[in-house]
């Protein structure tokens, strides 16, 4: 887990943040799976969540209007935990589709949380109250 803090700590999202932080919003988002050919959609509302893939990979797409003509753009994403390769999907995007390509493990990060823990450091009051009974060793220590 330690090499996914390091890699998240390398990407615009969450360069802003420190390792406890990001640890803090790992070890408070649920690993998913998804089987190849598989569907993959956020949580109540996809546009504030981050996707995360730990390990496998995704197809996506992304269609919109442009002059009363459809476009679309399509792009896969691969990441490999044995190799320390992880990719991300920035909830930037609206209207993504995602179907997973192989057998894939995934989380979704609350882009909410991201921004709130930008405007304080982790010694503040607000983020300790938040982190009640975590540990960065717990967040390590997590099974894949």
């Amino acid at each position: 887990m330690q090499l996914l803090i390091k890699s998240l700590k390398r990407t615009p999202i969450f360069t802003h943040l420190s390792t406890p932080q990001i640890a803090y919003l790992i070890q408070n988002s649920r690993i998913y799976i998804a089987e190849a050919g598989s569907s993959i959609e956020a949580p109540e509302d996809a546009v504030k969540h981050h996707l995360l893939i730990l390990d496998g990979n995704i197809k996506s797409h992304n269609k919109w209007l442009f002059y009363g003509n459809e476009m679309q753009y399509c792009w896969q994403l691969q990441s490999d935990e044995s190799q320390c390769r992880f990719a991300i999907l920035s909830s930037a995007t609206r209207a993504i589709n995602a179907k997973a390509m192989s057998l894939t493990r995934y989380m979704f990060i609350d882009g909410d949380k991201v921004e709130n823990l930008k405007s304080c450091y982790p010694d503040d009051y607000q983020f300790k109250s938040e982190k009640t009974n975590f540990t960065v060793n717990d967040v390590l220590s997590l099974s894949a």
